[in-house]
């Protein structure tokens, strides 16, 4: 068993992702690379790593950052293992943090974890897309969510991860039928097109998209436009406080998301546009409809939304950081 030390995001969604592994001996989680903001080292920080000063100039010295990443607190015992998200290693690549991990800790195995699909990933000041041979040289191993990545680059797959126990805020939200929140990303037509059909049956909608353009929105009811993403955390109380969970992927993503998680993790039926969800092990057909044919879904949407079985997944350990871990930990015994 190694130590683990996670780099992980600031993004809060990572924070309840990530949430079983409080407390282990083991384990730091780095919750991003920046300091406070409130703190003089916190400005200098983000004065180093301006785009608007980088993209012009590439400011020097940026190694001076890498012994402040995170307190090393574990035992000196076992051997490390580093993993990175993608936010982390973005910042991490510009002050050469892998070989000065690789110096530092010389039997360490450092590992990244895509949460993203590849084509997503850009460098931090030029943007230019991330190169394959690049990265596999900076790692030991890359673990992709996306079935497709792993085919076309070779990469270890894995699917997300997520905790089950968690304390959330109280908030004051109203119950829903089904709930959806997502950015843009060009699937409006097919939220509207399963937004109507669902209201069609008296089911009370809680929809929100994120930065869609002005000349494409189409108002409804029970749709909310915003500029502003919602907190993570009012997320799952309103996954709380609805009873269906809709999904629609994103084109060429092909791996399960957090909104499968999130009705896993509240038992909760999901309906879905993801097709390779068919094969996962917790797949159940009461419990998870398939969308594939938006023309032609009214029958089997109707006998799915008025079946009132119990919802439980059995699957909340398998889902957990913890069997990350473990799934590292055998890929390099």
């Amino acid at each position: 068993m190694f130590n683990y030390v996670i780099l992980g995001s600031e993004d809060e969604i990572y924070k309840y992702a990530f949430n079983d592994l409080n407390g282990l001996d083991n384990v730091i989680y780095v919750s991003g690379c920046k300091p406070s903001k409130c703190t003089l080292k916190g400005f200098l920080y983000r004065t180093h790593f301006r785009p608007e000063l980088n993209e012009k100039i590439r400011i020097p010295g940026k190694s001076i950052w890498n012994h402040f990443y995170f307190k090393d607190t574990l035992s000196k015992n076992n051997k490390y293992c580093f993993i990175f998200l993608a936010n982390f290693a973005m910042f991490a690549k510009q002050s050469r943090y892998h070989q000065y991990l690789r110096r530092k800790y010389p039997d360490c195995k450092i590992v990244l974890f895509l949460t993203d699909i590849f084509a997503r990933q850009t460098e931090l000041f030029t943007h230019e897309k991330w190169k394959i041979e690049k990265e596999r040289a900076l790692y030991d191993l890359i673990i992709s969510y996306d079935k497709s990545d792993c085919q076309k680059y070779g990469f270890t797959y894995h699917h997300t991860v997520f905790s089950s126990n968690f304390i959330l805020p109280d908030l004051n939200v109203e119950e829903s039928d089904v709930y959806f929140v997502a950015k843009y990303k060009g699937r409006l037509q097919r939220v509207i097109e399963l937004y109507d059909l669902l209201s069609s049956f008296g089911l009370r909608c809680d929809f929100y998209i994120y930065k869609c353009p002005s000349d494409m929105k189409v108002e409804r009811p029970g749709i909310s436009y915003i500029e502003k993403p919602i907190s993570y955390a009012e997320n799952l109380v309103r996954t709380i406080k609805t009873k269906f969970l809709l999904e629609i992927m994103q084109n060429n993503a092909d791996g399960y998301t957090y909104r499968t998680w999130e009705a896993i993790a509240f038992k909760k039926k999901l309906i879905t546009n993801n097709k390779s969800i068919i094969d996962a092990p917790f797949y159940n057909p009461k419990l998870i409809y398939v969308v594939n044919d938006y023309c032609d879904l009214k029958d089997g949407i109707a006998a799915f939304i008025q079946d009132n079985n119990t919802v439980d997944f059995n699957y909340t350990k398998e889902m957990s950081p913890v069997a990350l871990l473990e799934f590292i930990d055998s890929k390099f015994r």
